[in-house]
């Protein structure tokens, strides 16, 4: 059974280096899960806080 996740989220002001540096982490991680089809994480152009998470 495939399952679909997206999640949003906002960083706190002066965290933003931190959770970059724990996104990239997450995302190879989490790419060589067996099963893992897609993982995407995105940040908004504009306001480079927000980020969106895809993943199947």
């Amino acid at each position: 059974m495939t399952r679909t996740l997206y999640a949003e989220f906002t960083v706190k002001p002066g965290s933003e280096g931190r959770v970059a540096e724990m996104m990239r982490e997450l995302t190879e991680h989490v790419r060589r899960e067996p099963g893992n089809q897609l993982f995407l994480p995105y940040t908004r152009e504009r306001n480079p806080r927000e980020y969106f998470v895809f993943e199947v």
